[in-house]
């Protein structure tokens, strides 16, 4: 079986940006400061996000995607039959 990685908040493809961009507003970075561009706040560079919300995220594979989501779901239906009654 083939693993297929997504991100870890939708399911969705990593994209890979052409530049490193601050973790804050996505700017661009400045290793040499660990200064945002932008907004002069302290950041991290990133050069990989969510194609799905644009966030930094982690990778994981699809089937743990999946499982995570079935478990949120389950959870979600026990707690809706047990406000019911």
């Amino acid at each position: 079986m083939c693993s297929y990685y997504v991100s870890n908040c939708c399911g969705a493809e990593i994209e890979q940006l052409d530049e490193e961009v601050s973790n804050c507003c996505s700017a661009r970075y400045y290793d040499e400061t660990h200064y945002c561009s932008d907004c002069k706040e302290s950041a991290v560079a990133i050069d990989r996000v969510c194609s799905e919300c644009g966030y930094e995220c982690e990778e994981i594979e699809e089937i743990e995607y999946q499982a995570k989501e079935r478990e949120n779901y389950l959870e979600i239906r026990q707690d809706e039959q047990r406000y019911r009654g």
